[in-house]
């Protein structure tokens, strides 16, 4: 253990005392809950000490506790001081995020965040750290997740905000982790201290369950045959009547307010017959509606051929196990006619 003076009121300069640091050793467990130690020769009046702990003798090794105290030295007597010593953290664990799928898209919720710092030694530090510890929410979205002394209302709309943060100084601090219900890609908590590096710095992250698009009953509109498994988009023209068909699809947490956000298509392949699907039509850009919807516009192209090709519709996100998409099938169809002529007898 090591009484370091710092400073003074009297004007001595603290690093040409003898004996300053002063360093004690002491036995293995004798100072787990307090001990007694002598400090360096020191002038009376306002004095400055830090005191730290190591984890080997004549303070080798790693320094496991610190404090740093202003005591008022009263002259010609023997001056009994007690310091409160802090942790110093090496390593961090950040408790309290729910782990992926635990929290639904859709639905706003919260949980208790706090933090778990251990010494060099891997001994959990109770109390006050020596050092702060910061976790940090990269999260930008303003329907995503933050976190902060407390969750505020949800907000209105879907706009970019600022980052957050929380510093705790304490093993007992905690703070809140808010989601706000958007559907989203996974975002990862960090966290940072003085003297914590690498590995040792815990990350964790965060994805809510993501619910799967659904076909809106009804919305299937021209040449939308609706009610089969997949919806079918069935075009047979090459303009007017039958050559266009809409229909629309919808995401709790995705498309439906306060999100707004669109949902994509893509064909993937292979088409079932023929193909791609850009050789008889094309996807027009989707369009909320106001039930929260995105519409899609399938439209023949000019000299279509006939094909019949699946279509997915989805939220581009990362998949996590709960993300599915959904597909309907786009096709045109062709018909033609093999026409025997009838003999009949001259005269």
């Amino acid at each position: 253990m090591v009484v370091n003076l710092t400073s003074d009121s009297s004007g001595v300069a603290a690093g040409s005392l003898a004996g300053n640091p002063a360093t004690t050793n002491v036995s293995a467990g004798s100072c787990s809950v307090s001990c007694t130690v002598s400090g360096p020769a020191s002038p009376a009046g306002n004095d400055t000490y830090t005191v730290t702990t190591f984890d080997a003798a004549n303070a080798g090794g790693n320094s496991l506790d610190t404090a740093t105290q202003q005591f008022t030295i009263t002259q010609g007597v023997i001056n009994n001081e007690t310091i409160t010593l802090a942790g110093i953290p090496a390593s961090i664990v950040i408790n309290g995020v729910p782990a992926i799928d635990v929290f639904v898209a859709d639905a706003t919720n919260s949980s208790t965040l706090s933090v778990t710092a251990a010494d060099a030694d891997g001994e959990t530090i109770v109390g006050t750290f020596a050092n702060p510890i910061t976790v940090s929410d990269p999260d930008t979205n303003s329907e995503g997740t933050n976190i902060g002394v407390s969750c505020a209302a949800q907000p209105a709309s879907e706009t970019v905000v600022a980052s957050t943060s929380v510093v705790f100084d304490a093993s007992t601090d905690t703070a809140a982790f808010c989601y706000e219900g958007v559907a989203q890609n996974p975002v990862t908590l960090t966290s940072s201290g003085a003297g914590v590096s690498g590995n040792n710095a815990a990350t964790v992250t965060f994805q809510p369950q993501l619910n799967t698009p659904a076909f809106v009953a009804g919305s299937g509109t021209a040449a939308v045959v609706s009610g089969t498994n997949p919806v079918e988009v069935e075009l047979f023209a090459a303009s007017g009547t039958g050559s266009n068909g809409t229909l629309a699809y919808e995401e709790a947490g995705w498309t439906d307010a306060p999100f707004d956000q669109l949902l994509g298509a893509t064909t993937p392949g292979p088409c079932t017959s023929a193909g791609p699907l850009s050789t008889f039509a094309t996807i027009g850009s989707s369009a909320v509606l106001p039930p929260g919807e995105t519409q899609f516009s399938v439209t023949a192209i000019g000299a279509p051929v006939a094909g019949d090709c699946p279509v997915t519709v989805g939220d581009g996100l990362l998949a996590n196990p709960s993300d599915t998409n959904v597909s309907f099938d786009a096709s045109y169809t062709t018909t033609t006619f093999g026409i025997d002529s009838r003999p009949r007898r001259t005269r």
